[in-house]
């Protein structure tokens, strides 16, 4: 009976070690509670070196595991220091055609937005801290799971919290650079945002770019510029009194801005314009035998904005009667929804409804800023 004692007593004292001791295989040293010394070259005190530990695995009592250190800072901590075939670390699949993450990284906190689930990099030495760049997702609501919630994130530390850099709307794609919310495929937000260098000549047609009131860059060329070309004719029945232009015929309009004789601008900007009339010569019998005074004005938003004039003289006693040709040429700057109208006037003339003084017009417009 004592003896049976004696051998309880000391299973119980052996296997008490054992629950408190550490494993080791292939040292006689374990620096952990599980420790494996690939090369067996590990000393037999005190803590292996750098070049001991590469081919080492410890598990610590925390549950942390080193591949290739003996005093692992995280849950997995990989050592490498060795490169095969162009790379130290390596994961394998045959993942095929299908469309799964070879690793997947899970943020597992409740669904919040803001969360953030990222892998890091830092280039500062094995003693910095945390990474200084980070990509991955962040969520923008606290709803969905199917994705629509998560928009790719790319940001980076300088000392303190990440700063964000770059990201990609889960929904549309658009890409924001300086901004968490872009509003085309590629929004950028800063001061002077873009330089292009090493431009080479375009051969064909071609045009150039534009930045409209919002931001947006645009393709302009001859055919989505503002610009009209319109003629007609003007027939003035009273004297001393403007009339407004007959209705045209358009050449083009490429932005449909001109209505009946109103040109309404559809952008903010700077436009060319230029109006003239052809007023006819009349016999001496006609006006007080000693021709007229021609009269071309430019209305913007109905107040005058520009009045020429111009003599129109009796015909060359052996000649046909010609045409004076009076004309305006203008820089306007308009807002959205800016109109120009146009009108003629004849001064010591003596037209009537009857017998109206009759010129042909040409208006020219283009939107140059």
């Amino acid at each position: 009976m004592k003896i049976s004692k004696f051998y309880i007593l000391s299973l119980t004292f052996v296997l008490s070690g054992l629950a408190k001791s550490q494993v080791g295989i292939s040292t006689q040293n374990p620096q952990g509670t599980l420790h494996v010394d690939g090369a067996k070259d590990n000393p037999a005190t005190g803590a292996p070196s750098a070049s001991q530990a590469a081919n080492d695995v410890v598990i610590t009592s925390t549950g942390d595991m080193g591949v290739g250190t003996t005093v692992p800072d995280t849950k997995l901590h990989v050592v490498s220091s060795v490169a095969n075939a162009n790379r130290y670390n390596l994961i394998d699949a045959t993942a095929g055609t299908n469309q799964y993450g070879i690793i997947a990284l899970r943020n597992t906190s409740p669904l919040a937005t803001g969360n953030y689930s990222l892998i890091g990099f830092t280039n500062s030495g094995p003693t910095s801290g945390g990474t200084n760049w980070a990509l991955g997702s962040v969520r923008t609501g606290a709803t969905l799971s199917n994705g629509s919630e998560e928009d790719f994130y790319i940001g980076n530390s300088l000392g303190g919290n990440l700063l964000e850099r770059m990201r990609i709307n889960s929904t549309t794609g658009n890409v924001g650079i300086g901004t968490s919310a872009p509003t085309n495929k590629l929004h950028v937000n800063a001061t002077d945002p873009l330089r292009l260098e090493g431009l080479q000549a375009s051969s064909g047609t071609s045009g150039s770019l534009t930045v409209n009131s919002t931001g947006v860059v645009q393709l302009r060329n001859s055919s989505s510029i503002s610009a009209v070309r319109a003629i007609g004719n003007v027939s003035i029945t009273v004297n001393n009194t403007f009339t407004t232009i007959g209705t045209p015929t358009e050449t083009f309009d490429n932005l449909n801005e001109l209505t009946v004789t109103t040109f309404t601008a559809a952008a903010t900007g700077l436009y060319k314009v230029d109006f003239s009339i052809d007023f006819p010569q009349r016999a001496n019998t006609e006006d007080g035998g000693d021709g007229y005074i021609a009269d071309v004005k430019l209305n913007l938003n109905g107040t005058e904005y520009s009045r020429k004039k111009a003599k129109v003289t009796l015909p060359e006693v052996s000649g046909l009667a010609s045409f004076i040709t009076a004309s305006t040429s203008e820089l306007i700057k308009m807002a959205a929804g800016d109109t120009l109208t146009f009108q003629g006037k004849t001064f010591g003339s003596t037209p009537t409804a009857a017998a109206p003084i009759t010129g042909s017009y040409t208006i020219n417009i283009v939107r140059i800023d």
